[in-house]
């Protein structure tokens, strides 16, 4: 009897066992799936910020040749008409955006936070040489599929972005296809902000090659030098985060 008896409460204390490790898994799965900053909600996102800035990029297409058109920008003076241009596109794509997305786009000049648009200046002249006059500009729209993409975590600034390497770019003047990236990095509060797209100049970020650099360090100077060359180098990053939002 007592031998049954003590059966029962092995297998009894197993099932226990069994159910508490479990539980642990999942909640070690839950917890690990609450720590990665970017959700499938994130993807969803992406997607529609590229698609937003597409539809507003066709309309300053349109605004700006009409512009030409129109005489309203006179061609003649190249540089005149890419300023005028420039600044149409601010109007029309940059604030726009901006003000759907706040901070999701991060000038790069401190001086200046007007953000410049990739456009192609085409004339009816051959331009070989340099010496034609600009007739019309084209704007770059960007294709990607959000199913492809990669998150990179930083081992020496903490901080993840998330890439799609797929990306797409139609050359309207070339007539060719171009492949690009598009890398976002997700702020304390849960915005996306875009570091890398091929149509936009805006302040890039490359975690990946920033730890690739700041491990380099170690094997390309001597011993003696590689604390300070990491900390400088580390002082740069940091100079150039904190042009963003505090980040993930």
């Amino acid at each position: 009897m007592k031998k049954w008896l003590l059966i029962s409460l092995l297998l009894i204390l197993g099932v226990f066992l069994a159910s508490c490790n479990s539980n642990n898994e999942e909640i070690g799965e839950a917890e690990s799936e609450e720590k990665k900053p970017f959700t499938n909600s994130d993807i969803e996102k992406t997607n529609e910020m590229i698609d937003f800035l597409n539809e507003k990029m066709r309309e300053f297409e349109n605004k700006a040749n009409n512009a030409i058109e129109s005489g309203q920008i006179k061609i003649g003076d190249n540089e005149r008409l890419i300023e005028e241009i420039q600044g149409l596109g601010q109007e029309s794509v940059i604030q726009p955006f901006l003000e759907k997305y706040p901070n999701s786009l991060i000038s790069k000049n401190e001086e200046d936070s007007s953000i410049p648009i990739t456009v192609e200046p085409t004339s009816s002249e051959s331009c070989t040489l340099g010496n034609c006059t600009y007739e019309k500009i084209n704007v770059i729209e960007v294709d990607f599929d959000t199913d492809k993409s990669k998150e990179y975590h930083s081992r020496n600034f903490k901080i993840t972005q998330l890439i799609f390497d797929n990306v797409k770019t139609l050359s309207k003047v070339e007539g060719e296809i171009e492949e690009g990236e598009l890398r976002f990095v997700k702020t304390k509060d849960n915005n996306l902000v875009i570091t890398s797209i091929p149509n936009i100049q805006l302040q890039t970020l490359y975690i990946d090659e920033m730890d690739s650099e700041y491990e380099s360090i170690a094997t390309d100077v001597p011993e003696s030098e590689v604390e300070a060359e990491q900390a400088e180098y580390k002082k740069e990053v940091e100079e150039t985060l904190a042009k963003f939002p505090k980040l993930q």
